[in-house]
């Protein structure tokens, strides 16, 4: 599924009506440390035949090997659709496995545009695909499709891939890109005429400087927080306890595995439930909302996913 909510609820949906199936889910709302634990079971489970459910967000498609019979992934981008279907029959145990696309009602993608983007551009694939299989050599992952996918992806994101930078939030006198602020920088350049009455006297106008206080890798606004699962608590407990800073350290070090990132919408649903331990600057969530099954809840309807 391509939020946390709808995995969640399709999860819970599974194990109203197959309370006999073995199920699991996935998700970041996991700290590593339980997610481990998760994927080490069902691979277990699938090893040895035994019938499982695993709902999941796109985490289960960066770097895990895991093979499924059968795969049914929430519509979304075809490069993530393709991901998806790398989990099923992975390893060659069939000669065909199915691979099923659904467009779920259940999922809010207001948070998530570049997601809900991809589904557009997806469809118009489909659409050509049925009227036309041969054109992309009768496989909807061959290279043909994806070339066609990502034609249409990048035309759409055109204006995206120059980084616009609004004048809104930078301070700018105008909006501007960042390609430009890199390339021939002519906002700063105005701006210099307008202020000494002729052109820069150096061959290069680049703002550096400028772009790279606007720039970020990966725009992500979260909060690390230390979760009370496994050797978690203790973790939580010895960092209350101790002033040894080279113990501090190693137990920092160590919390990573146990800790996970929380947008602010989703630490306002959780009411009082995360504190501050004495004066690490550490945040940790209080033990009543972390669930063994779901891992940080209660979560709200517009969770973002995994990349």
């Amino acid at each position: 599924m391509n939020t946390k909510k709808a995995a969640k609820n399709l999860y819970a949906a599974l194990k109203r009506r197959y309370p006999a199936c073995s199920l699991l889910y996935l998700s970041t709302a996991l700290c590593p440390s339980h997610r481990r634990e998760k994927l080490a079971h069902l691979n277990k489970e699938l090893k040895d035949r035994t019938p499982v459910i695993c709902v999941s967000t796109q985490l289960i498609e960066a770097g895990i090997d895991i093979s499924f019979d059968c795969v049914i992934r929430s519509l979304a981008g075809l490069d993530s659709i393709a991901q998806a279907a790398g989990r099923c029959n992975r390893h060659g145990e069939d000669a065909r496995r199915n691979v099923f696309i659904v467009n779920s009602s259940e999922e809010n993608l207001s948070r998530l545009p570049e997601i809900k983007k991809g589904q557009v551009q997806t469809e118009r694939v489909l659409r050509e695909y049925a009227d036309d299989p041969a054109r992309f050599d009768c496989n909807l992952l061959s290279p043909k499709a994806l070339a066609r996918y990502y034609l249409y992806h990048y035309e759409v994101q055109k204006k995206e891939m120059q980084y616009p930078v609004s004048k809104r939030n930078s301070g700018f006198p105008t909006d501007v890109t960042l390609f430009d602020l890199l390339s021939r920088n002519w906002a700063g350049v105005k701006a210099y005429m307008g202020r000494f009455k002729q052109r820069p006297g150096y061959p290069f106008c680049q703002a550096f400087a400028s772009s790279g206080n606007q720039f970020a890798v990966i725009d992500q606004d979260t909060v690390s927080v230390l979760v009370p699962y496994g050797r978690g608590k203790e973790i939580i407990q010895e960092l209350a306890t101790t002033s040894y800073l080279p113990a501090t350290a190693k137990l920092l070090k160590e919390a990573q595995q146990f800790s996970v990132n929380l947008y602010k919408n989703e630490i306002q649903s959780l009411d009082n439930g995360i504190y501050s331990i004495g004066d690490t600057g550490v945040l940790a969530l209080a033990d009543m909302y972390y669930s063994p099954e779901y891992g940080v809840a209660p979560l709200t309807d517009n969770e973002p996913v995994i990349f």
